[in-house]
């Protein structure tokens, strides 16, 4: 819901949020095992409008585009449509 309202996510660097969050989103990712980054990296970006601006409207147009209803939807009903054989 965070990136559809255009909020900037910063997230550990796992597999599931590199690919919620997209190529050019790499900044926001930090590994999990290195706590004082992610720190740092908020206080960066509760320190910057325009970085806060920018990153959440990069995460805005990814979730348009990948993640709305009407795309997953698709997405399952041509998995689906693909694998049913009458």
């Amino acid at each position: 819901m965070c990136g559809i309202a255009g909020l900037t996510v910063i997230a550990t660097d796992i597999d599931a949020n590199r690919e919620a969050l997209g190529l050019g989103t790499e900044h926001c990712l930090i590994s999990a095992d290195n706590p004082n980054l992610l720190s740092d990296k908020i206080i960066e970006f509760l320190k910057d409008e325009k970085i806060r601006k920018k990153y959440g409207l990069i995460n805005k147009n990814r979730i348009r585009q990948k993640f709305l209803p009407e795309h997953i939807n698709k997405m399952m009903l041509d998995y689906l449509l693909s694998v049913y054989t009458p």
